[in-house]
Parts: C-alpha cells; structure tokens; sequence
C-alpha cells in the first residue's frame, strides 16, 4: 500500500458513517458496520488510502474496528509502515479490541514478526493495551526485550510491565543499563507493575540518570507504587529536580498527599518524616489545583519552572485582528501586537541558565535557530528584535508548527549524550483552528500531536487569543493531554 498523498481537507461535521464508526469503539459495541464483511471493510480501506484525504482513511480505518478478522488485522498493519503517526493510536486501538483466536495470531506472527520494526513496535504496543488471551503473545513479547531496534525494546517492557508478566522481570532490570533512553524510560513504571516496593534502590539509581525522561519515569513510578516509602523518597528526588521536573514532583506530591507545600522542600521532609496513618485517603481538591510556587518563567499568567523551552506562535493573518485582552492591556488592540509585546517581555527576563527558542507558523512553520539557545544578552537581544518583525499573514500550519519541535526533540531523544538543549515544554498560542498543512482535521491531529508526544514526554501549554469555541476546545485537549495548562486570554 502506497503512501497517502499530503492532500488534507478542513475538519468537517461526520457523516452518519462517521458517527457509528466512533460510536462503535468508544461502547465496544456489536453495532451493524457501514459495510457488510471484513473483505469490504477492507478494500474500501485500501481505497481511502491511494485517495489520500486524511480524514476519509480515518473513517475507513473506523469502519475495520466491527470486524474481529485476520483480513482486517493485515490492513491495519499496513499503517504502521507508511511512518505517518496520526493514524497509529487509531490502528493500535482497533487491534487491541480484537479476540479471536486467527486476529491475534496474525497480529504475532505478521505484526511482531514482521521485518519492520516500527510494525514490530507498534504490534507489542497493541498487544500491551488490549491483553488478548485467545493465542499466546507473552512469549514472542518476551524475545523482543532482545531486539536491535531500542523502539522494539521500550514497546516489550511496556507491554510486559503492563501484563505484570513476572518471567520478565531479570530482563528487565537488565535493560535499566540498556544505552538507549528510549528503552530506559519504559523500565521505572513496568518496575512498579512488576516489583511494587521492592523496585525501591533500582528506582532510586534511575532517579540519577542523566537524561530527564528517564527521571520522569521514576517520578510516575514513585507516584504510583503509593507508599509511604515511595513518597518518601519522591520527596528526595524532588529535592534534586532543576526546571520542569519539579514541576511534575510538586504536582503528584500534592494529589498523593492533598498538601500544598509548594516549593518548600524542608516542609515536605518534615511532613513525610511523620504523616498521618491517612495521609493518602486524605487528597483533597486542592491537590488537583496547579502546582503553586514563586519564582520561573510567567507567560501570560503561565508559569513554568523549565530551563529549556519553545515559544511557537500564530503570525497567520488572523492575528492582525483587535481584540479586547483587559488582563493584560487596557482597549482593544491587534492581536500580533498584544503577542509581540508579551513575548519581548518575556525574552527580556529571561535568566541566563535558561535555553530557548522561537517558533512561528502561518502557511509554514519557520525556526529563529537549529536548537535552543542560552538566554544570554546577545540572543535576549536578536531574539526581541526578531519578534518585533513578526507581521500577520497567511493561513494556519498547527501541524508543520509542532513537527518542527518534535523533530528536534527527537534529535535529542537520539543523541548519544545528554544535550543541555533537549526542550522540555512548549508554549503554542494560536487564535484559531487549522487552515493549512498535512492534517487539518482536529481530531486526527491531536492523535498526530498525542503520538509524537508519547515517548518525547513534552508538557504544552496552550493560550487561546480568540473566543472560537472549537479552537478553544482543541488547545485546551491538547494541553490537557500533555499535562500542560489551557488559557484563554479573550473573554467570551
């Protein structure tokens, strides 16, 4: 099956087909499908996909989840080798719905065998969330832990550690060596599933780790054993946090514990030296609050402690149009200027540890550098004078935007060593829904955005310059998918 073509179109209501096809994997339902055998479903499929419109193969695809057949497990392998991400979260769901005994078999010996290690990765993954029992992929899932490809690797420990596939345990304690990041991330939660408190000293050895990814995997492995032990210690590794990491420490502090310390770490040791017999049963709705603290980078009212950040903003030509921002300015102004004026505020603050970027999209997408820079008076300076010459024009590449950032983290995820650069938050702020690029369809899109960020693991946070509810709604998915915070800087 050939590649689909770059043809997109606007994200538009759903056909009665469509409506059924969501409907069908959101219930798990036995509904009647638009087409009438798995062959059929199949081919028109295929057929979606030499059309290329986005939007059309993903209800084609949709339409495969009615369908428990070999015929169609083959189609759904076929997305994982064309390299486009936004269609793999919909293909992995679809197969991990499947029982039958002939579907999960052609699953293992095509998918997990297969010489693709994308089709091998994306298999393990699909096997790891629906958990078949009707033919055994434990054991070929096992062998994988072994694999070349550091993808391959990181889909085995996830799938097992989800499993809590105990014969995989020595294996993977092994793998917490493994010279790849991508794998050593994986290994903290499948510890968790797999050892509980026991996991404790190789947790704490991966909480040193170079690479931050591989310490956020050890704070949501703390966070989810839920002892005090693990807390505890989840209270040492906040100690030891730069940037964004504490961030992600103070906030599950704050759920497991239901107090709000902020960045005090002395308070939090004395708290957790001697805690109620319920400190746990006690979370209450103020842990679900933001993390709360002084001090770091404030960007409209969105704080963040990150040392290593993009700034991507909207110059499409929307953003000439006035709008009334009375938290931030008095009157109405365009909405280019009111952003122009924040971001050269913002830059000029900068401390000199920090390590940014300038992102900005209409028709394409367009870098200020190659990477991060440090924020020291030279880069504040050319990066202010850069944003000054921003102007409103064209239309809006939401999806060619973010690529551009993902490529680059992914360029550090793959770097042998650690590299000051590697960014860990993004600011995005737009003023509407998509009107360019490869996917347009909001939908798909967040499934493209939802897919690269799974393993880069980046928190965005999203700021809305218009009262568009869809637009609205998009942004704060987004960032509430990723962790981050939604604003919306125009009132309704």
């Amino acid at each position: 099956m050939s590649e689909p073509a770059s043809t997109a179109v606007p994200c538009r209501a759903r056909s009665w087909r469509g409506v059924w096809l969501v409907a069908a994997l959101v219930l798990g339902g036995a509904t009647a499908s638009a087409s009438d055998n798995p062959k059929e479903a199949s081919r028109e499929f295929r057929d979606a996909w030499r059309q290329g419109i986005p939007i059309t193969i993903r209800y084609a695809m949709l339409d495969l989840a009615a369908f428990d057949s070999p015929v169609c497990v083959d189609s759904l392998l076929d997305v994982f080798k064309t390299g486009e991400p936004a269609f793999f979260p919909i293909a992995r769901r679809i197969l991990a719905g499947y029982r039958e005994r002939e579907s999960v078999a052609m699953l293992v010996r095509s998918g997990v065998g297969s010489r693709s290690a994308t089709v091998r990765a994306q298999s393990i993954r699909a096997l790891g969330e629906g958990r078949p029992t009707s033919f055994d992929w434990i054991v070929p899932t096992r062998a994988a832990l072994g694999d070349a490809v550091p993808e391959v690797r990181a889909a085995a420990v996830a799938a097992l550690g989800r499993v809590r596939d105990d014969e995989a345990l020595e294996a993977i304690i092994d793998l917490a060596a493994d010279p790849s990041e991508r794998v050593r991330m994986e290994v903290p939660e499948a510890l968790s599933r797999l050892a509980g408190t026991r996991a404790l000293p190789l947790l704490r050895s991966l909480g040193r780790d170079e690479r931050w990814r591989v310490r956020l995997g050890v704070i949501n492995a703390l966070s989810d054993i839920k002892t005090h032990k693990s807390i505890a210690a989840l209270v040492e590794q906040f100690a030891d946090e730069p940037g964004r990491l504490r961030e992600d420490c103070l906030t599950r502090l704050q759920r497991l514990t239901g107090r709000t310390f902020g960045l005090n770490i002395e308070r939090w040791r004395e708290f957790i030296a001697d805690p109620p017999e319920d400190f746990m049963a006690r979370a209450d709705r103020a842990a679900l609050m933001p993390a709360q603290y002084s001090g770091g980078l404030n960007y409209y009212g969105i704080k963040t402690l990150s040392r290593r950040f993009v700034l991507v903003t909207d110059v499409s030509g929307s953003m000439s149009t006035p709008v009334d921002v009375r938290s931030i300015y008095e009157g109405t102004s365009p909405r280019i200027d009111i952003t122009k004026r924040e971001l050269k505020r913002l830059i000029e603050n900068l401390d000199r540890d920090v390590a940014f970027n300038l992102v900005t999209f209409s028709d394409k997408a367009k870098w200020w550098n190659s990477s991060l820079v440090p924020a020291n008076e030279r880069n504040k300076r050319n990066a202010s004078a850069v944003v000054e010459k921003y102007h409103a024009s064209g239309a809006t590449n939401v999806y060619e935007a973010l690529a551009f950032v993902f490529d680059m983290a992914e360029e550090a995820l793959d770097a042998p060593i650690d590299k000051a650069e590697d960014v860990d938050t993004l600011f995005f702020l737009s003023d509407g829904v998509p009107t360019e690029g490869t996917i347009q369809a909001v939908d798909l899109l967040r499934d493209y955005i939802a897919e690269r960020n799974d393993v880069l693991q980046l928190r965005i946070h999203c700021l809305s310059l218009t009262n568009e509810v869809q637009a609205g709604d998009f942004l704060e998915q987004v960032a509430n998918d990723s962790g981050g915070r939604y604003l919306q800087l125009v009132a309704d």
